[in-house]
């Protein structure tokens, strides 16, 4: 199991941040791979909500449906997906003053040669994820 979190403060609100972050249509601007997401679940974001996700991972796209399986309204969100491999991630807010200090827990399961690719380049997307996340949210305030 791969296991790392990414952590930054981002100089915007908690609100703005969360808004950003549970809008799943918006992954394409910083999960790398990812082409097309969006709910399949209508309503409220709550746990058990459902997403689909189309990614490209080392060469091959895949439609992988996820789940929301924690949720705290403007404080926490958690996903969990089984394709490629298992993954589960999410974000944990903070106000921090004027800014909001942003977690970004990552767990993998990944399977046969991403075992080995995961552990070397994992750290590096997830630190660009958050980055950015950040970018974005920074450059919009």
């Amino acid at each position: 199991m791969f296991k790392y979190t990414a952590q930054r403060d981002i100089r915007r609100a908690a609100p703005d941040v969360f808004a950003y972050l549970t809008d799943v249509g918006r992954q394409t601007e910083w999960v790398h791979g990812v082409n097309e997401c969006h709910w399949l679940t209508p309503g409220a974001v709550a746990v058990g909500a459902t997403a689909e996700q189309s990614l490209t991972f080392m060469g091959k796209t895949h439609v992988v449906p996820m789940r929301v399986v924690d949720y705290q309204p403007g404080r926490r969100i958690t996903f969990e997906k089984q394709q490629p491999f298992f993954i589960r991630y999410g974000f944990e807010l903070e106000p921090n003053g004027t800014a909001t200090h942003v977690r970004y827990p990552v767990e993998m399961a990944p399977t046969g040669l991403s075992r080995l690719v995961i552990p070397l380049i994992g750290r590096m997307f997830i630190n660009g994820d958050l980055a950015r996340i950040a970018g974005r949210l920074e450059a919009a305030g």
